[in-house]
């Protein structure tokens, strides 16, 4: 791997951990839902 790759792997790892930090933050049944939907649509389309 070169610098620029090991940075986005770092940078990807960092996001990765923050999103599960802000999604275990959330106590509302309906947002959770929401997001539940919308990651998992969105993965289907686009992951």
């Amino acid at each position: 791997m070169d610098k620029g790759t090991d940075y986005c792997v770092k940078c990807t790892e960092e996001r990765k951990e923050e999103l599960l930090h802000i999604i275990s933050d959330i106590n509302d049944a309906g947002t959770i839902e929401y997001l539940h939907t919308f990651i998992k649509l969105f993965m289907e389309r686009w992951g």
